[in-house]
């Protein structure tokens, strides 16, 4: 198990947690990056080419796409059997990153101003398998979250990033305590934990998206998971079960979100 962070010490908390699991791993090694200099090592290209796991911690996205852009790590990554992450660990796993570059930013701002610096996407970072088209997002509910995660949204149907076979982006909004777990031989997704998860499919027009206005993006489908074990979806296909899931529509109208929920819940 190979571990990735980059802050301040100590680095290695993880690894005495994930060699205690069972079953036990042959080994956890943390790799903490301070600077680019660390994705250049010989020793790191070995650990991230050996690893038969890696886990990302939470931290700041902004070093991570820093430190391994066209490196060994953004090379050799999506060749990784098992990868996961918390935090900015999971913000990094989309093919459409949320880089923080600027700093963070709330849903009120984004949807104020959709076009701004602080809203840094990019779709050249990982590749990882079976996340084409898919952005994420994580302290989603708890963070108030959804209203920026639409404004990604829109913000990548403007700059028409969305790839062949696909006319829309999905995004994913995932609460703490909470993990979707995708299976790679299937493409089906299962969501374990305390909820909610909510998987947000994008609509091909954006009415307004630009410097002047607040954002005005609407009709876009919402998969909300409601703790139903049975409940899974295709990261190949973006299919849903028939149970496990709350659907609703939700807009972003001159900056202020909506939806067909009783009494508007966005949520």
């Amino acid at each position: 198990v190979l571990v990735l962070t980059a802050g301040s010490a100590p680095c290695d908390i993880y690894n005495t947690f994930i060699y205690g699991l069972e079953p036990r791993p042959n080994s956890v090694t943390t790799i903490c990056f301070t600077s680019r200099d660390g994705s250049y090592l010989k020793r790191t290209e070995a650990l991230i080419k050996e690893a038969s796991v890696v886990f990302i911690t939470g931290g700041d996205q902004a070093k991570y796409f820093q430190f391994w852009k066209d490196t060994v790590i953004s090379k050799y990554l999506p060749r990784v059997p098992l990868v996961g992450g918390s935090s900015a660990g999971l913000a990094v796993q989309g093919e459409f990153v949320f880089t923080a570059l600027y700093g963070g930013i709330d849903s009120e701002e984004a949807l104020r101003y959709p076009v701004d610096e602080d809203v840094s996407l990019t779709n050249d970072f990982l590749r990882l398998p079976l996340m084409s088209n898919v952005i994420t997002d994580t302290h989603f509910f708890q963070r108030d979250r959804m209203g920026r995660l639409v404004t990604f949204m829109a913000r990548i149907i403007k700059s028409k990033w969305v790839g062949p076979g696909f006319s829309n982006a999905m995004g994913v909004g995932i609460s703490e305590h909470t993990a979707v777990l995708i299976d790679h031989s299937s493409g089906n997704c299962s969501v374990t934990g305390d909820g909610p998860v909510y998987f947000i499919r994008s609509n091909p027009r954006v009415e307004r998206c630009d410097e002047d206005d607040s954002l005005t993006y609407t009709d876009l489908m919402v998969h909300k998971w409601n703790g139903t074990s049975s409940a899974t979806m295709s990261f190949q296909n973006w299919k849903f079960s028939e149970e496990g899931w709350n659907k609703y529509n939700l807009s972003a109208v001159d900056g202020h979100l909506k939806s067909t929920q009783p009494n508007g819940n966005i949520y």
